[in-house]
């Protein structure tokens, strides 16, 4: 277990999804083959950076990233994390 999850703490990961031979991202490949890119304590941190990266990064799929709880690359395949892709999705 990881060790922040078995203290109850919450991490989120901002994670990409792998490249196909085109060099778009393979965006329905399974959790598990996603690169994480960075680790945030909060959901609402790790969606400003996605939002940063998009702003800073454009004509680029950095779009293609996600934000997702400790934990979710794990899930058996047919388990559906939740994933939150904007600042929307949270109020703001």
């Amino acid at each position: 277990m990881h060790h922040t999850a078995a203290l109850g703490l919450a991490v989120w990961y901002l994670i990409l999804p792998p490249p196909a031979p085109s060099g778009k991202r393979l965006t329905d490949a399974p959790l598990s083959d996603w690169k994480s890119i960075d680790e945030f304590d909060s959901q609402s941190t790790c969606l400003q950076m996605r939002a940063k990266l998009i702003e800073t990064m454009p004509r680029t799929e950095i779009d293609t990233a996600l934000c997702v709880p400790g934990g979710v690359q794990d899930l058996a395949p047919g388990q559906e994390p939740a994933i939150a892709n904007d600042l929307d999705d949270q109020g703001g």
